[in-house]
């Protein structure tokens, strides 16, 4: 199976970060790419000959497995730079491509440490320098293999400040042609002084290229009563948009629920809900838990 990895739209930050973001495929993903090596990485090690170095690149799924590229070639190194093979005949090498597909035996699992640095090393379309705010979703694409028993999955984290180690949450994807495409409920909500929900829906582009539009219900969780819907929301194909704090629409309501109505529109769409701790951005921890929709 040959699996490679589409682009990401871009919207609105999200108020816990999407720029540190785990990967991983079961069958099942971390793909060879190069990995950007700061100062605090140099060791002192035994160098291939061919004199000035001009691109060196790290395996993302062995941090033992180097490439090296100088006057002499391209040299690999399987032991973190202590011994070196050279690759081609010493034809004179500046820069070191990796091939971001990857074949995947059944029953393996990789894992992308960071896929926007993934993608950034390998040019992928709209993805900005490092240090660039990215919010949005990601689309993977098989080119070739059977996909029963594949799951796709990130984690999504953000710094733990003065506590240390990082917040975050798990997530799997949604496959192809299982998303939904009239309503989907979205349980769980809640807006408290611990507590907050933020809202997502992501336009899948699976049926063509054009909008949908969305209209979402915010329904009193003690009550059952419908109490708010927003106005039209559009959205482009393959987009995505968050609504943070979103039971903060219906004044009073600290626990309750939401219907997401397509009413315009023929791509499928995903929505889903994450609550953070705090009551609002900045406050508490930030860490969040995931929660999916049903039809």
């Amino acid at each position: 199976m040959t699996i490679t990895l589409g682009n990401q739209e871009t919207g609105a930050m999200s108020p816990m970060s999407w720029l540190s973001t785990a990967l991983v495929l079961c069958a099942c993903l971390v793909l060879p790419a190069p990995r950007a090596l700061v100062a605090d990485d140099w060791t002192p090690r035994n160098g291939p000959e061919g004199g000035y170095v001009a691109r060196i690149a790290v395996d993302y799924t062995d941090s033992n497995i180097v490439y090296l590229s100088n006057y002499a070639g391209i040299h690999k190194s399987t032991n973190g730079g202590s011994s070196w093979t050279n690759l081609n005949a010493y034809f004179g090498t500046s820069k070191i491509v990796l091939d971001p597909t990857n074949n995947l035996p059944a029953g393996q699992q990789q894992i992308i440490p960071d896929i926007f640095t993934y993608m950034r090393d390998n040019s992928v379309a709209g993805i900005g320098p490092a240090g660039s705010t990215i919010a949005g979703a990601l689309f993977a694409t098989a080119a070739g293999g059977d996909l029963s028993g594949v799951v796709l999955g990130a984690r999504t984290s953000a710094s733990g400040g003065s506590a240390g180690g990082r917040f975050g949450l798990f997530y799997t994807a949604v496959p192809y042609g299982q998303a939904s495409t009239s309503s989907a409920w979205v349980f769980g909500l809640q807006q408290n002084s611990e507590n907050r929900t933020n809202l997502a829906i992501v336009n899948t582009g699976e049926t063509d290229a054009n909008s949908d539009t969305f209209v979402i219900d915010l329904y009193d969780g003690a009550t059952g009563t419908k109490v708010k819907t927003l106005d039209p929301i559009s959205l482009p194909a393959r987009g995505w948009l968050q609504i943070g704090t979103i039971l903060t629409n219906a004044p009073g309501v600290q626990q309750g629920y939401a219907q997401v109505r397509r009413t315009a529109g023929a791509n499928p769409f995903v929505t889903y809900a994450v609550i953070n701790d705090g009551a609002g951005p900045g406050e508490r921890t930030g860490d969040g838990a995931y929660i999916g929709s049903s039809d």
